[in-house]
């Protein structure tokens, strides 16, 4: 026997095609060996095979291979790979592809280092702030409300932004000493002070605020798209774009849109004591005339944009949002000297003992397709440390 038919339940249309070529086939001697994982035998098939007896795989797989083995060993055709050398093969189309190799390489993270005062700033007001007057205040100034006549900050407000009761000295408190003041716990305050301080960066920078999705993203400048001048973890300089045009779909059905970056933060409080900032990019989407998209077709079309995006591609990208917001080189800073909220743009790195195989990478598409497809999911959906910050958004800049 040279070869074997396998049968495990084919489906039109391709079903006319393996019939006609199990017709052919069974006019030859010793040449088939039907295979089935159901039950009942398929009325269609040639009179020749219906004699013969399939090898059995509706119970076992290891059955019915013991019956191929058998029907084989009868026509005197032995296997020439030993049980162990078959087992690695038949592993090797299950187990996934080696991924790995021996060379290490520096992995970055989407995590920076983050350094805040050592007090907070108590403000009493004599006056309430109005909803409009507020929304232009964070505009400028990092607070937290802790009433409606109480202010706190790790940082002064503007020159007569405030009309604040007279005091001789402003209130303060060492803030990492105590786990809570009026009521709120000093590390969700700190977390929050720090958000709205890159918030502050981010509206200064040219940054625009997107009241639908809750981000400040980059908009396209009046030159064209955003394409922001960086230096990369190699120290090379290069561009990258964080605006830009996309299609989905092609021919009658091509529908183009745009897509903005947006970052968003996450300060959060580490362990070992330290500060640092998770920052995620969230890819905006909008019609050419600037309308947002709603419910499943926000990710779709984000997937479009992001299908061909590896973890270079993201490095690039992530270096572009922070280098943008920086306000000297390396650095992320918002207040006066000795009072400041400073995240560095040099993100996190270690020296990883393994490297990955891009050659093996770039062969997996269905990969790719799936972690495009995690990374697209709305970011609604996200838990994190920074749930206090993310809460704080919903209400705006």
């Amino acid at each position: 026997m040279r070869s074997l038919g396998i049968r495990v339940g084919v489906t039109e249309p391709k079903a006319s095609v393996f019939l006609e070529r199990c017709t052919i086939a069974a006019t030859m001697e010793d040449f088939v060996l039907p295979c089935g994982s159901v039950t009942a035998q398929d009325p269609r098939m040639p009179s020749r095979l219906g004699k013969l007896a399939p090898a059995d795989f509706r119970d076992s797989w290891n059955v019915g291979l013991g019956h191929v083995l058998a029907r084989l060993g009868t026509l005197g055709v032995k296997p020439s790979l030993d049980p162990d050398r078959g087992r690695q093969i038949a592993l090797g189309d299950y187990l996934p592809t080696r991924v790995t190799t021996t060379k290490p390489e520096p992995v970055f993270a989407n995590v920076f280092p983050l350094k805040l005062p050592e007090t907070m700033l108590v403000f009493d007001l004599r006056q309430v702030l109005t909803e409009t007057a507020t929304l232009e205040l964070r505009k400028q100034w990092a607070f937290v409300e802790l009433g409606a006549y109480r202010l706190v900050a790790l940082t002064p407000p503007p020159k007569n932004a405030i009309q604040a009761a007279y005091v001789e000295q402003t209130p303060e408190f060492l803030w990492r000493h105590i786990t809570e003041k009026y009521g709120k716990k000093t590390t969700d305050l700190a977390k929050e002070l720090a958000w709205r301080s890159l918030q502050v960066v981010c509206a200064q920078k040219g940054l625009q605020f997107c009241t639908d999705r809750k981000v400040f993203y980059f908009p396209k400048r009046e030159s064209g798209e955003w394409n922001q001048a960086i230096e990369h973890v190699d120290g090379r300089s290069t561009t990258v774009q964080l605006t830009g045009e996309r299609t989905k779909g092609s021919g009658e059905r091509a529908s183009p849109f745009l897509y903005q970056l947006a970052p968003r933060f996450f300060p959060r409080f580490d362990d070992d004591g330290t500060w640092n900032v998770v920052l995620k990019i969230y890819i905006r989407v909008t019609t050419p005339a600037g309308a947002t998209f709603e419910g499943k077709e926000i990710g779709r079309r984000r997937k479009v944009v992001s299908r061909s995006w590896w973890n270079q591609q993201w490095l690039a990208r992530l270096l572009g949002v922070v280098q943008a917001l920086q306000t000297s080189k390396g650095l992320i800073e918002i207040g006066e000297v000795g009072r400041a909220v400073e995240m560095q743009t040099k993100p996190l790195s270690w020296e990883c003992p393994v490297g990955l195989d891009v050659l093996a990478l770039s062969g997996m598409s269905d990969l790719g397709e799936e972690i495009a497809q995690y990374r697209t999911r709305d970011d609604d959906e996200d838990g994190d440390d920074g749930a206090s910050a993310s809460a704080a958004g919903e209400s705006g800049p």
